[in-house]
């Protein structure tokens, strides 16, 4: 079998560029306007940087 390493190294590169040309799709990310905190849209307004904190479900405050 000495073509198993050519066909391997051919089929690898098939599917590299497939995933390449697959669109890759936007971030669902962005919260309701209505639950940003006022101090986050302050900053925003500001200079349009803002620190903020991000709270994980199910660890301790």
């Amino acid at each position: 079998m000495p073509h198993t390493l050519r066909l391997r190294a051919i089929l690898t590169g098939i599917v590299t560029v497939a995933g390449l040309l697959v669109p890759q799709a936007a971030a669902q990310a962005a919260p309701d306007p209505g639950k940003i905190d006022a101090t986050v849209l302050a900053g925003l307004a500001q200079d349009d940087k803002a620190t903020f904190w991000v709270r994980l479900k199910g660890t301790p405050t």
